[in-house]
Formats: structure tokens, sequence, C-alpha cells
């Protein structure tokens, strides 16, 4: 298979190249062109541009992956929908995560403790677990992070915050149970939070 042409793919990235082999084109990053001596007018082999190709998906993918995660705390699963996003294969994929594992750059734990810090003051237990789950947090890690959550003092927070200046009206006391409801908060809990506010008036 004959190189027929080696070209920058953009200017604002000097480290990434379209290479033209066989009148196919291949994206390929700097690095792995000079560790692999790729130059026009030569051959490569199939299984060689295979391995050629991977690696330098791999090299590229981890790179914008450091990008993606240095700007906010990601769960592993949404790292893989992101590369996935990006067209990447599921071994090029595979392999950016069990670096990123290997670096400890990801970690569920820490993103799942995070989360409920900044949702602890708006959303119920169920609501948060919910969410955590749907990110790709594994329920176990999910429920082990909210064991010390008390879905009624938040509800009582989130209710007070919402008729702060609200009449005591049959009208708002609805409006408020909806949104309670919204919130992800059950009914028992829901229940509790009313007769208490029924009780301060």
């Amino acid at each position: 298979m004959l190189i027929e042409k080696i070209s920058l793919k953009s200017s604002r990235n000097p480290n990434i190249f379209i290479v033209e082999i066989n009148g196919e084109k291949y994206i390929l990053h700097s690095e792995i062109i000079v560790k692999y001596g790729i130059a026009t007018n030569c051959e490569i082999g199939k299984d060689k541009l295979t391995e050629v190709v991977y690696e330098s998906d791999v090299m590229i993918a981890t790179n914008l992956a450091m990008k993606y995660v240095s700007s906010k705390l990601i769960t592993t699963k949404q790292l893989k929908d992101y590369l996935r996003s990006k067209g990447y294969k599921a071994n090029v994929i595979s392999k950016v995560i069990d670096k990123f594992n290997e670096y400890g750059v990801l970690n569920d734990e820490n993103f799942a403790s995070a989360f409920v810090n900044v949702k602890q003051t708006s959303l119920s237990k169920r609501a948060i677990e919910q969410k955590l789950i749907q990110k790709g947090v594994n329920k176990d890690i999910a429920s082990s992070c909210l064991e010390e959550f008390d879905d009624y003092e938040v509800a009582i927070r989130t209710a007070e915050k919402f008729m702060k200046t609200k009449e005591y009206s049959e009208e708002n006391i609805t409006k408020l149970l909806r949104h309670l409801s919204y919130k992800g908060f059950d009914y028992e809990t829901i229940n509790k939070v009313l007769n208490n506010m029924k009780n301060k008036q």
C-alpha cells in the first residue's frame, strides 16, 4: 500500500495530519508518523497500517479526553459516551478508559460525593440516586454516598424556600405539594412537611 500524501489537518492543531494511502484518508498523530517512519512514496503493509491507526487513535483520543475531564468532574460512562460521540471505536475507548483508571483520573465515588454535595439542598435522596445511576454511577456507590442523607430536612428547606414569598393558601399548598413531588420526595415525607408547616401557622 502506497503512502501518497501527508498534509496538516488544521492549522489549529499542528500535531494532527491527514495521510492518504491508496486513495483512502487516515488521521494520524505526528508522534506516530515519526515513530513508524511514515513518509510519502513509501509502502506500508495492511497489518502495520491497522496498528499505526489504532495507536494514533488512542493517542489523539487520550489528549481529547484529558481536555474534557479537566473542565469538569465526570463519570466513566460520561467519558465513554463523549468519545463514542467523537467517532472512536470500542477498542480505542476501552484503552483510553484503562489509561485513565491507571492514572486515577476517573473516580466515580469522588464524582458521586461531589454531586450529592451540590444537589443535596434541592433534590430528594431518591432523585439524586436516580440521576447518579443515569450518569453511570454504580447503584452501590450511589447508595453509599447517600447513607447520611436526610430527606425530611431537605424537604423542609425546599418547602420554606418555595413558600417564602407566598401566602399559606390552599392553592399555594397544592403548588407546594406538586413542587416537592417534582423534586422526588415521597408522599410520607411531603405529608410530614405539610403538617409541620400547618402547625407553624
